[in-house]
């Protein structure tokens, strides 16, 4: 059973298809006013891509959110948990040799090399942070960035799926960077850009049911 904000998804873009794109679809890719189908189709693949983009962080935050839960209130360690340390970026050194920090100026650090509460903590507010902050896109490297931290093994995603996924994001960039001048020459199949954001949001059916799998309790 999908999650209920991968249903969410499902509607927010049929909205999008209600309001964007032709009640119905040329066979032919013919519509008689080209310049307000093309700029809404691109509007289309601009606003699917932000929904898909949202579902994707919301869920990846969720499942970050119950791994410190539960480390905080019953020091369970889930797959999550140990994944955001390991690919948090964090140099983990071994204990130093001293129970209390030598010196004024290392005192302010000196949590970070003796507790493990302290350096959970960081690699999970590393990892918020650049989901809240820094992530802008599916490219690859954005999903990489999102899913493998969470737990989720390169060998379960499949390299397809990433690639169309990866190839859409980079379809999206084109339609919000630059003028659609050039679009409305070449003309813009709204079928088409229906019909890549439903095989995406197929695509996300596996990573959603891969999320779940994170839920404490089922890692």
């Amino acid at each position: 059973m999908a999650s209920a904000r991968y249903d969410a998804l499902i509607v927010r873009v049929k909205e999008l298809r209600r309001c964007l794109l032709p009640a119905r679809f040329s066979d032919l890719g013919v519509y008689h006013d080209v310049r307000r189908t093309t700029v809404r189709a691109l509007s289309f693949r601009v606003m699917a891509h932000a929904e898909i983009e949202a579902y994707i962080e919301e869920r990846a935050l969720a499942i970050a959110s119950s791994a410190e839960v539960a480390w905080q209130k019953n020091q369970q360690v889930s797959l999550t948990t140990l994944s955001l340390l390991g690919f948090s970026g964090h140099h983990l050194t071994t204990p130093p040799d001293t129970l209390k920090a030598p010196g004024l100026n290392q005192q302010k650090s000196w949590p970070d090399k003796v507790e493990i509460n302290i350096r959970i903590r960081n690699a999970i507010n590393a990892y918020v942070r650049y989901v809240r902050m820094d992530n802008h896109g599916v490219r690859e490297r954005q999903l990489m960035a999102v899913l493998i931290p969470l737990g989720i093994a390169p060998a379960d995603l499949d390299p397809f799926a990433i690639a169309d996924i990866d190839n859409f994001g980079r379809q999206r960039g084109e339609a919000a960077h630059s003028s659609t001048a050039g679009q409305m020459t070449l003309g813009v199949d709204p079928k088409n850009e229906y019909a890549v954001v439903q095989k995406i949001i197929k695509y996300l059916e596996a990573i959603d049911a891969l999320l779940d799998g994170l839920k404490i309790g089922n890692s």
